[in-house]
């Protein structure tokens, strides 16, 4: 490593987590960015920085006027050109010491096997569902590490798939019908929460290459309002299509969820493909105005303790109430009968205001 290297990385060299080994590991590293928009550009660009030795840049896409607000890598004379070949453009006068290849096409059935075959890790910048199955199609047969971003108005996702652990197939089994996902053109958003977003894909990856990074599958939550995140560990589905094998597998381990769940976090774990069971406390004539549309059971507050054989033991069970009073005291019960469960915060007041019709945007 040269001197000028060394002063180029020298703040994050100090670090022991990465140190010169692991800066080491970085040079030698090659990484796969797919989509070059809000994600793309704010991953890509810290990865370049922080001495990944070979990214190649993927995406088919065009550079637009309405991109220029989320999507830092790019000039107003820019528009119109492609966004893979001018993002490698600008990475290149970014970093001298490192390689950048582009690709202008989007990634497809056809070249997704030659792409991911020859990278260390993939990382998904792009807003299309069929282009997620794919990468986890290829990821999961060759054992590749992915990362994965989304966003939806002020909240975003990150979730990180170990090869020899859960995959994106565990989380979401079947794709969402094409009505039901909202795009930031009709929705909205703010050019840093895909910065955010795009940045912690790139904190990811830079984690795993150096030698730091987690050895299960995680996906974290985002909340752009609050400037709060939350990570829970992706359960491994014996019956997935991509990673799933009964032979490892069929011994499953119980569930620990975290002990408290936004609504937004239950939403993602009700449309995985190990939903949990939900609990109902409230009264019946509370439930009859409205309920949550899950696999749930009906146990009213006053029941709970003489109602023990209608709950799993698992610990994948969700309580809610109304506001969330009652299930807390539900759940600290079921804890003292060693039974661990979470509880839905805001109960469903909560989950009316922020859970509708349409699923979190992947």
């Amino acid at each position: 490593m040269t001197s000028n290297s060394d002063e180029r990385y020298s703040r994050q060299i100090k670090l022991p987590e990465i140190g010169r080994k692991g800066q080491s590991k970085l040079k030698k590293s090659k990484v796969l960015v797919i989509g070059l928009g809000g994600l793309g550009c704010p991953s890509s660009q810290y990865l370049a920085s922080a001495g990944v030795g070979d990214i190649l840049l993927v995406d088919g896409d065009k550079i637009e006027f309405s991109n220029m607000h989320r999507q830092p890598l790019f000039k107003e004379s820019d528009i119109g050109k492609f966004k893979a070949e001018t993002s490698a453009n600008a990475l290149s006068k970014l970093n001298s010491d490192i390689t950048i290849n582009f690709l202008n096409e989007y990634l497809s059935e056809s070249n997704a096997q030659n792409l991911i075959s020859n990278v260390d890790i993939v990382v998904d910048g792009t807003d299309n569902i069929e282009t997620r199955y794919i990468i986890n199609k290829f990821c999961s047969s060759m054992k590749k590490p992915w990362v994965h971003g989304s966003l939806r108005r002020f909240n975003g996702q990150v979730a990180f798939f170990h090869p020899n652990s859960s995959c994106y197939g565990c989380l979401y089994p079947n794709p969402p019908s094409p009505d039901s996902i909202e795009d930031c053109s009709l929705t909205g958003v703010i050019g840093a929460v895909p910065g955010v977003i795009g940045s912690l894909e790139a904190l990811k990856t830079i984690m795993f290459l150096s030698g730091n990074g987690p050895e299960t599958s995680q996906l974290l939550f985002f909340d752009g309002h609050k400037g709060t995140t939350k990570e829970i560990i992706i359960t491994q589905d014996s019956n997935c299509n991509f990673c799933g094998n009964s032979e490892i597998l069929s011994q499953k381990k119980a569930i620990s969820l975290s002990q408290h769940l936004s609504p937004e976090e239950l939403n993602v774990l009700l449309k995985s493909s190990n939903p949990p069971l939900l609990i109902d406390v409230r009264e019946k004539n509370e439930r009859i105005i409205s309920k949550i549309d899950a696999d749930d059971v009906h146990i009213p507050m006053r029941e709970i303790t003489n109602s023990m054989e209608k709950i799993p033991k698992d610990g994948n069970i969700v309580i809610y109430c109304h506001i969330g009073l009652r299930s807390h005291s539900a759940s600290e019960w079921l804890k003292s009968q060693n039974i661990s469960s979470s509880t839905l915060i805001g109960g469903i007041d909560s989950w009316s205001l922020k859970v509708d019709s349409n699923v979190l945007r992947y």
